[in-house]
């Protein structure tokens, strides 16, 4: 299995070179660029 970097696709648009990826919501306070994902369900 290889180690991929973390991504996160939007529609058209990649994000790539993702530093924190986390489910604490306090991590909106921080400054930077941040995108909010949630699955079908909510989660």
């Amino acid at each position: 299995m290889h180690d991929l970097p973390p991504l996160a696709r939007f529609g058209d648009r990649l994000a790539t070179g993702l530093r924190d990826v986390t489910s604490d919501p306090s991590a909106l306070d921080s400054s930077g660029f941040w995108a909010v994902v949630a699955d079908f369900e909510g989660a």
